[in-house]
């Protein structure tokens, strides 16, 4: 799994991810998106495709995400 914030100071988020994508494209698995910028949260939805999103939450439903995925 990898977790970073979308807007990094010299990259930013999606940058990364699609990094990630290229270096390991068959066992990537989905990454989750989480941004407290809406902005950040539409871009993701949109690029859920290409970049393998699974899911685009806000701040504020990072934590009963994570531990509803916990309890699974």
């Amino acid at each position: 799994m990898t977790v970073a914030e979308l807007s990094l100071a010299r990259a930013d988020g999606f940058t990364l991810l699609g990094e990630v994508r290229h270096m390991q494209p068959a066992s990537s698995p989905p990454a989750v998106v989480v941004s407290a910028v809406p902005h950040f949260r539409e871009t993701a939805w949109e690029l859920r495709e290409a970049l393998g999103i699974a899911e685009v939450l806000s701040t504020a439903q990072l934590e009963g995400s994570l531990k509803g995925a916990v309890h699974r």
